[in-house]
Order: C-alpha cells, then structure tokens, then sequence
C-alpha cells in the first residue's frame, strides 16, 4: 500500500505542481532542498563531522577510542564499553554520469572482541528534471530541528553511541531507502520510503545495562531484552513525507509518516518479548530569528495505531509531543541553547483503569535541556555541555565533551557521560550504572 501512495502521490504531485521551476531559477520561495540549519542542530556544538568529501579520491581517517565505567555494576564484567579502532573511507564521484557515494566503516570492537564492517552510505543520485532530485540506497537523513530531541524525525538512531562517547555523529543510523526531492515554487516536498523498518538502538544489556520490563530490576549481559524484530521487507515498511516553504523570514515545515514506534515500548505478556507497535504520525515545525538568537518550534501527533483506546497498558497510547528551543551566542565564540520538550498521554484515565491505579505515570513528561559551547585558541579548542533534566521523572544525563585540533590532520577528544536520579526505572536514571569517561585520538589523511 505505501508503494502505490508513493507512487499515486508522485505522479499527481508531478502533474499539477512540479511541472515547471520559476522563471527566476528558485524554488519554494528561494529555499533550498533541506532546512538551512540541520548541520548546526544536527551535532552538539564542538563535534562536527568531518567535512564532505571535495574530490574523486575520497579520503581516510582512523580513530582509537577508549571508555571506562566510573563505577561497576555486577550486571557488566567488563569495566570498559568502549574500545575501538575504527577506520572510515568516503568517496563521492559520478560513474557512467550517476553520482555516487559511499562511506565505509572498519571496526575493530574490544568490548565484544569482534571485527565489523559497517556500510554507513552506499547510494546513487539518479539523473532527473532540475525540479527533482532522486537518491536511492543506503544513507543518513535528517529532518527536523530540535538538538539532540527528535518530534517529527524518526528515522533511525544510536543512543548506545551517545552514550558510551562515539562520535556524536554516530547517534545518526543509515536508512535503506529511496528518497524523492521535488521543487516548486509553491515549496518543497520530501518523500522517503523504506521498504525495511530499522528502529533506534537502545541499550539491551550488551554494552550497558538497563530496567528490565520483564525482572523489574537493573540487569546487564546476562539478560538481554528480547526484541521481537520487524525485518521483513516490504511488509514492515515505512513511509515518511515532508513539505517545506518559507512564510517571510519563519520557515515552515509539515510532516507524516507511517510505520512504527521506533524503540521497542510495546510488550507482549505471552511471549515476554518486546516489539516495536505500529504509529502513525503528523506534525508540523516552525524556525526563525528573534533577540539576536535563532528559535524553532516542533509539534506532532503520534497515532498509536495498535492501541486506539488507550487501554492496554503493553502499548504506549496515542501522545502528543512537542518542544521549543532558543540559541544565540551570549559573547564572542560562547554560545547557549535552551529547549524544553513535553509529551502529552492521550486517553489517561483508559489507561490507568487498566492498571488498576498501580504504577500509572503522569498525563506529562517534561524534559529541558542545555547546550553550552566555548571555542578557544582560535577555535582549536572546543568545551561543550549538553544537559537534559526532566521535572517529571527527577533524573538528568549530562554529556561533557572537548576536542582540540592542532592541525588539519589531527583531532583530540575527552570527555564523559553522567546519569542520574531518584528512581531506577526513569529514561535516565536507570543508566546510572553506566556514567563513563572517553578519549580519543583522530587522524584524517
């Protein structure tokens, strides 16, 4: 079904819409084809990537990474979750007149004594109408433009990544998809199409331990969360649409999707496995600029579709979730972002009728956070804080990083992941247990 709406949507959005760029040569109001600030929000401040690819030959880089537990936990043998050498290739180049690219990661991973090979993009750039762009195969997509807080972009994530001290940029998982880009000056319009469902990556127990649904208690690798997979292609598909114009100087963005809950919150009472229900969302974004700073706005509503009722407790309810966050730079190379992020349970009192009263949680969540970056030694230096504290659930993770590059070829990395709070079954309190220091050392060629 997602297959003939995409296909049905194209051609009727071709036929009547796109079938022209203005004669100026803009299209949608002189936007580009992605938001102009998603690199700004899509990293933490002082973690930038490395910089596209600028020839045919591609480029190296190897890293050596190492973190260590602050405290032990009998749940994990292993003091450290995090030992690395990690070697990348990027290329871009056009073949047979089709641009491609690629990005190849080798790794080398001590904590679970293996060797991998991981395809992070493998796609090509099909030749199309200059009010189109088409880009099939594996790559990274990024909506959005909250920091760190995802609403409407629900493409697949890595918060092991984050929080055992990879790269930041790591937090981004690849997608198997086909993306369509298509131009006008009435706006823009993104189409994505998974044929394969691919989640977030939580911690289960391999790396770091976590509350267990099932034992009601903190366990490590020797109890692993069973995860009922959804990895059939075609049938656990996923489609995602976005329109994007520009009102003045705000920039607008409305979003859809359908396919499912991305971490695996539903939970099946016969078989004591996890598994990740099916969703359907719809939301909208605003950004502008305001006080010398930068706000953006988000807004969703999550259709939890194997729970309309909100009365069986094994599957989250219908929500809605939303956040508003402010930058600027307060002096010269120190800058602060602010966001406070809410989620609001749809059909309550359904569903603590169904707990009986019993261990209920609240209507709302609320969440703030705080980025705070300072670039230093002309900008070689980099000291960033990222926090989130929730009211609601009384806990917090803090993320502290440095970097400082004395030179093009070399980058130097420091820093630690805290968690915290009161009780230990809450998003972050329960990773308490595994608050960490990192370093690491880059090499670029």
């Amino acid at each position: 079904m997602k297959i003939l709406f995409l296909l049905l949507g194209f051609l009727w959005i071709t036929a009547n819409t796109f079938g022209q760029i203005p004669d100026n040569g803009e299209v949608g109001g002189g936007w580009e084809p992605d938001f102009e600030m998603e690199e700004e929000v899509d990293v933490l401040a002082g973690e930038l990537p490395p910089e596209t690819v600028d020839d045919s030959h591609g480029r190296f880089w190897g890293e050596v990474r190492y973190g260590h537990r602050i405290d032990s936990h009998p749940a994990q043998a292993s003091a450290s979750n995090l030992k690395e050498i990690r070697l990348q290739y990027e290329n871009a180049r056009e073949l047979l007149g089709i641009d491609t690219r690629m990005r190849v990661d080798g790794t080398f991973d001590g904590v679970l004594d293996s060797a991998r090979l991981d395809i992070r993009e493998l796609a090509i750039k099909i030749p199309t109408p200059p009010w189109m762009t088409a880009n099939i195969g594996r790559q990274i997509i990024k909506w959005g433009t909250g920091d760190l807080i995802f609403v409407n972009d629900l493409f697949p994530k890595d918060y092991v990544s984050l929080y055992i001290g990879r790269d930041v940029e790591y937090m981004k998982r690849p997608s198997d998809a086909m993306e369509l880009n298509l131009y006008s000056r009435f706006g823009n319009l993104d189409i994505v199409y998974s044929p394969r469902f691919t989640p977030y990556t939580v911690p289960t127990g391999e790396r770091l331990s976590y509350f267990s649904p099932i034992k009601k208690d903190i366990v490590g690798e020797r109890d692993i969360l069973p995860i009922e997979e959804r990895d059939k292609i075609f049938r656990d598909d996923v489609l995602a649409v976005r329109y994007t114009n520009k009102l003045g100087n705000t920039e607008l963005a409305l979003y859809g999707s359908d396919g499912y809950w991305p971490m695996p919150n539903g939970f099946d009472t016969g078989e004591q496995t996890t598994f990740y229900p099916r969703l359907r969302s719809y939301g909208a974004g605003l950004r502008g600029t305001a006080f010398h700073g930068i706000w953006s706005t988000e807004l969703a509503y999550y259709d939890s579709l194997q729970d309309p009722g909100g009365d069986d407790p094994n599957i989250p309810n219908s929500q809605i979730r939303g956040f508003i966050g402010y930058e600027r730079e307060l002096i010269k190379n120190l800058d602060l972002g602010v966001q406070y992020y809410t989620e609001h349970r749809q059909d309550q009192s359904a569903y603590e009728r169904a707990l009986s009263g019993a261990n209920a949680e609240p209507r709302e969540y609320r969440m703030w956070t705080s980025r705070l970056t300072h670039k230093l030694r002309k900008q070689m230096l980099t000291l960033s804080l990222f926090s989130f504290y929730s009211p609601t659930q009384d806990d917090y993770y803090l993320r502290i990083n440095v970097s400082y590059k004395p030179s093009d070829d070399w980058t130097l990395y420091a820093g630690s992941n805290h968690f915290g709070g009161n009780r230990r079954n809450t998003d972050f309190a329960q990773y308490q247990q595994n608050s960490n220091i990192f370093m690491g050392i880059r090499r670029y060629w």
